[in-house]
């Protein structure tokens, strides 16, 4: 199996390589696979940008920001090298994302625990990702960076208010909530319960 399968007319930008080139020996110094296909979104599991399994990272190479999503799925690989318990609790989401689907009857309350293992690790993973761009000066700003990972933070609690995933969720990024949202990773504690204010604002401009 190869380890890195890039498409040939995928383009990475001089100021990004240093940290790609880094990024890609270390995943195969850890036995991963990284695949960046040449489409704007990739369509297993419903429409996205990246994913990470543990073992293979695969990216859509046109989507909007690529750098930012690279950095984050490369994240999560580190997470699963480091063996960490977050993510070996993170792996079991099945439950949950059954549910949002409507495929599980159970009642939400039972899924909470379950939510707040994806969203503590996406939450590691994010300061993750804001570690490798102040280490590797990669062209991403990070207070920027910060907003958006805490919007999709708060985009679980939002989606588990509404038992399905939004799917025009970008329209957050030019709205008023996006200005009120902290430039720092917000704390463990304000994402062990869901902030009723934020979750307004969310449905303001998501419906």
């Amino acid at each position: 199996m190869h380890c890195i399968k890039i498409d040939k007319n995928i383009v990475i930008d001089k100021d990004f390589e240093p940290f790609f080139e880094y990024a890609k020996d270390y995943i195969i110094k850890n036995n991963g696979q990284l695949i960046i296909k040449n489409v704007k979104y990739l369509r297993e599991g419903g429409r996205h940008s990246g994913s990470c399994d543990g073992e293979q990272i695969i990216i859509a190479g046109k989507c909007n920001k690529f750098k930012q999503v690279f950095v984050h799925e490369f994240a999560h690989f580190t997470q699963a090298v480091d063996q960490m318990p977050l993510w070996e609790s993170g792996l079991d989401t099945a439950p949950f994302w059954k549910w949002l689907e409507k495929k599980e009857s159970k009642d939400g309350i039972i899924l909470w625990d379950h939510l707040v293992d994806i969203v503590l690790l996406e939450r590691d993973c994010e300061l993750r990702s804001l570690k490798l761009i102040e280490k590797f000066n990669i062209p991403i700003c990070p207070k920027e960076y910060a907003k958006c990972a805490n919007l999709y933070l708060y985009y679980y609690h939002f989606c588990f208010l509404k038992r399905r995933w939004v799917s025009n969720y970008s329209k957050v990024y030019e709205s008023e909530l996006f200005a009120k949202i902290p430039e720092k990773i917000i704390p463990k504690s304000k994402l062990l319960k869901i902030d009723m204010d934020i979750m307004k604002m969310f449905q303001d401009v998501l419906t």
